[in-house]
């Protein structure tokens, strides 16, 4: 095919007709501005978006797999990661490819990961790391071992299979499975069904149990986990955040708020005072993905517009909200506590409150839905910069845009894209736009708003904030230079064909 007839071939609108692209005609950006997103799509669309990055090139491909799979560097999607995994189990040449990878899917995911392989020709290695690591006494490989008589089901392999398999190629008795089980199996539902409350370490908790398991915390030892609070709130001790996901607790924070009606007094809400205290902490702790110096002067835009609300877990607007308020809160620059929302009136905003459930109930005054015209929102920037006869260096350098993209045709009949239409208006107002990143958090299919090497442009996609190490670090020119940024980091060098 040639190029011409590939470029005219590539064209295509967003939902609401605004010009844009079916692909960014580099395979391995595709999936890396789709692959965080594609956890409600088809198996088989999944595979076929991946197959296309393995024949451009299969060692960037398995690169991106586990990207997508890394819970702390990357973005932590476990339904797609192991979808391709499985995929790649049930090759017959990809899987003696793959095999010399498998100890790195618990490093980059958890142990149950590996239960997909049972049932391929890799599940002889995967019993050997197994049971490697329960002779060596690793606690979390125990944790998610299943008992004997577990009915629980494993993409289409049962625990009890999986169990007896463990136990067989250990030479254990069921007697023996089981006392092994229990003796590394220290995690906290392990107390919890024993009702030793009085024996939990909360500073032990993982991230993810502690957000799921507040309330019984509260209601079984709640004297306990108070004081517990108040000395992670002192420095005293720690509480853990390292995997929970900023719309993970936005989400909650909105419904809890939104429950009780938008602007409520927060103060009256007695009932929620210990919940609110852990979330805020968890908050309060994430990682900080923007505290390394950068020259970039960033400004996230947050999309509130109708089409984010869509029925899905999670809603692309708590997405967006949760990494906006996260982003904001952690700039450092001058706009610090900075957004925009996009909708049919985009207003600057300031996040403001005394913990994240104030700044998530201020931040719902903004006007949110309406229309989701994206070059209305930087004419707002740019109309400011003209009005106050701003210099270059007083402009945002980076600018976030948070987004289900599905940006309106807002220029006439324009061919143009969005980006095109916001470069060409910056220039003729005697400016340089700023590095524009479409992070797609919900987009639908054949809607790329730039191509891979497209200057002043990056394309991300998922619900982590753990990309903008990599996009302030390196400024990311192209949508191409971010992509392969990542994939030669040091975090993914032990990966080679």
């Amino acid at each position: 095919m040639t190029t011409l007839v590939q470029s005219m071939m590539n064209d295509s609108y967003t939902a609401n007709g605004a010009p844009t692209y079916k692909s960014s005609l580099d395979p391995l950006v595709d999936w890396f501005f789709s692959s965080g997103t594609l956890r409600h799509k088809e198996e088989d669309h999944i595979k076929e978006l991946w197959y296309k990055a393995w024949n451009a090139n299969p060692e960037a491909a398995i690169k991106l797999a586990f990207y997508t799979r890394d819970v702390r560097g990357g973005q932590g999607e476990r339904k797609t990661a192991r979808i391709i995994f499985k995929e790649l189990a049930s090759h017959p040449i990809h899987a003696g490819i793959f095999e010399a990878f498998l100890h790195l899917v618990p490093e980059y995911g958890r142990w149950d990961d590996l239960f997909i392989f049972f049932n391929t020709s890799l599940q002889e290695p995967v019993l050997g790391l197994i049971s490697n690591a329960l002779d060596e006494g690793n606690s979390l490989c125990a944790k998610w071992i299943p008992a004997e008589k577990s009915t629980r089901d494993y993409d289409g392999v049962k625990g009890s299979y999986i169990a007896k398999a463990i136990r067989r190629y250990m030479n254990l008795t069921p007697r023996q499975y089981r006392k092994m089980r229990t003796k590394l199996n220290s995690v906290v539902e392990t107390k919890m069904c024993a009702k030793q409350w009085d024996d939990i370490d909360f500073s032990h908790v993982p991230s993810k149990a502690m957000l799921r398991l507040r309330n019984a915390f509260v209601k079984n030892c709640g004297a306990n986990f108070e004081t517990y609070l108040e000395k992670v709130a002192t420095g005293e001790t720690k509480i853990n955040s390292g995997t929970v996901m900023p719309h993970e607790i936005a989400q909650i924070v909105l419904n809890k708020v939104g429950a009780s009606g938008w602007g409520v007094d927060l103060d009256s809400l007695e009932e929620f005072t210990t919940e609110r205290e852990v979330l805020s902490l968890q908050w309060d702790n994430l990682p900080n993905y923007l505290k390394e110096g950068t020259s970039q002067v960033i400004l996230p835009v947050i999309d509130t517009s109708g089409s984010m609300y869509m029925d899905v877990k999670p809603r692309p607007i708590d997405v967006s909200i949760g990494l906006g308020a996260y982003i904001a809160e952690r700039n450092e620059g001058p706009f610090k506590d900075a957004f925009i929302t996009f909708s049919s009136n985009p207003q600057m905003q300031l996040l403001q409150g005394e913990d994240i459930f104030e700044k998530i109930s201020n931040l719902s005054t903004a006007e949110w839905g309406g229309s989701t015209n994206i070059t209305k929102t930087f004419q707002v920037i740019l109309n400011h910069a003209v009005k106050n006869n701003l210099t270059q260096k007083e402009l945002p350098s980076m600018v976030l845009i948070l987004s289900d993209m599905e940006f309106d045709h807002g220029a006439g009949y324009s061919t143009s894209t969005v980006f095109e239409l916001i470069d060409q208006d910056f220039i003729q107002h005697g400016y340089i736009a700023p590095q524009l990143v479409f992070w797609n958090i919900g987009s639908s299919e054949d809607n790329i708003p730039v191509k891979a090497h497209e200057t002043g442009a990056s394309l991300i996609s998922g619900f982590s904030p753990s990309i903008m190490q990599q996009l302030l670090k390196t400024g990311s020119v192209t949508p191409i230079d971010l992509v392969m940024e990542v994939l030669n980091s040091k975090r993914y060098s032990q990966i080679k064909i």
